[in-house]
């Protein structure tokens, strides 16, 4: 792409990395360093003419769930009365509003296609919530996913 002075690179984030959700840490945090990544790496291409894309989705069906079927606490966990919720969370990309692997590859290779390619894109289940709570306080979001993800059983 340097030597050709174009292209274009596409990173695959998703809406987690903007605003995390309870007990997604680690997938949520490295969602929000890949948006970083993403825009250092739009500068430093800049010069190249080399075009840099965050694709972001939000819930995409995917085998990934299925792989957590079987997943359970250690006994004993502090999270023992939050189970239910951690589950839940977990099953977040198997409701109604996820959209499907094959609808979002087209999507994306239509947007990544274009002779200007957006910078951010980002469709999937919940990117409407996402997109709303981007330009509310930061605080509000986390407080609502914290509500949304994390009552614990009695």
């Amino acid at each position: 792409m340097a030597k050709r002075k174009s292209g274009t690179i596409v990173n695959m984030g998703s809406v987690v990395g903007e605003i995390p959700t309870p007990w997604t840490g680690i997938y949520d945090s490295s969602k929000a360093a890949v948006r970083s990544l993403t825009d250092t790496l739009f500068m430093e291409c800049k010069p190249l003419n080399i075009r840099v894309m965050l694709a972001a989705p939000g819930t995409i069906k995917s085998k990934l769930a299925d792989k957590q079927d079987d997943f359970e606490l250690v006994s004993g966990s502090l999270y023992t009365s939050f189970f239910h919720n951690i589950r839940q969370r977990m099953e977040a990309s198997r409701d109604s509003k996820t959209m499907s692997t094959d609808v979002f590859a087209g999507k994306l290779v239509t947007q990544a296609l274009k002779p200007s390619p957006p910078r951010y894109f980002s469709v999937g289940g919940y990117v409407s919530t996402y997109r709303l709570l981007s330009w509310l306080p930061r605080g509000f979001g986390l407080w609502m996913f914290w509500r949304m993800f994390s009552q614990p059983r009695k």
